[in-house]
């Protein structure tokens, strides 16, 4: 179940952001679960590995999608194109 949602946010990522490569989509997916992570690691880390990612990859994927706000120098949004 955890996996055919992750699929759909993948499908759904790289339908808006084609240039996207799969794998930074899948740790785009995964990266939005980090109360997960929190509160299973065991769970976060088996369904990550079933996408050959470790939770040092999607961290580092997922936080360099993030940019920096204009106006406030918080990290808002993300730069998918």
């Amino acid at each position: 179940m955890t996996q055919n949602y992750v699929d759909h946010l993948v499908n759904a990522t790289r339908a808006l952001y084609p240039n996207i490569s799969e794998n930074d989509a899948r740790a785009l997916a995964l990266f939005q679960f980090g109360d997960v992570y929190g509160r299973t690691p065991d769970i976060y880390n088996q369904v990550a590995g079933r996408y050959n990612l470790t939770v040092d990859d999607i961290s580092r994927i997922g936080s360099g999608y993030r940019r920096i706000g204009v106006t406030d120098n918080e990290k808002k949004g993300t730069v998918c194109n």
